[in-house]
């Protein structure tokens, strides 16, 4: 092999993962702005058509609502408590009155 072909092996490389990594930021800032997540909430809720579910069955709605994997969730699921837009009550997650 010579040094062009094994330059531009590593140039469309360096780009693929290029083109990967700013993929992944863009969805991470647009999944987890706490307008988005505000709003993702309430359409959980809304669908459920319930006032308050239980802790794993709201994690799961989430999760489709968001298109994010079950850790990410989790993790909405803490910003969510610590924001204020949810109340969690041992295994039990409500809208705040």
């Amino acid at each position: 092999m010579n040094t062009n072909a094994i330059l531009i092996a590593a140039v469309i490389i360096v780009v693929c993962m290029g083109i990967a990594y700013f993929g992944y930021r863009h969805r991470h800032y647009i999944q987890f702005s706490k307008e988005n997540l505000r709003a993702n909430i309430g359409k959980v809720f809304d669908e459920a058509g319930e006032k308050a579910m239980p802790r794993q069955k709201f994690i799961m709605k989430l999760k489709d609502v968001c298109g994010c994997t079950q850790k990410q969730a989790v993790m909405l699921l803490g910003k969510a408590r610590r924001a204020g837009f949810i109340a969690v009550d041992d295994k039990e997650v409500r809208r705040p009155e």
